[in-house]
């Protein structure tokens, strides 16, 4: 869930907020659904940090784990 740019909560297996969001971006296939309106109870939720900080957070990561000189 987005709110004014940033991630608020996420979910993807087991996992939740900044760890999901990780797995998420390494998702090679899948498929989401859009849903424009906060459900409720996510309206007031803390963020857990900007989207593009944490994109190239995850890319990084991405390619630390792809790099075979590590």
């Amino acid at each position: 869930s987005f709110r004014e740019g940033k991630l608020i909560r996420a979910k993807y297996g087991h996992k939740e907020d900044e760890a999901a969001f990780f797995e998420i971006l390494k998702a090679r296939e899948g498929r989401f659904k859009f849903n424009p309106e906060l459900p409720p109870d996510e309206t007031r939720t803390q963020d857990i940090g900007n989207f593009l900080k944490l994109l190239m957070e995850g890319a990084r990561r991405m390619d630390e784990e792809n790099d075979p000189s590590t």
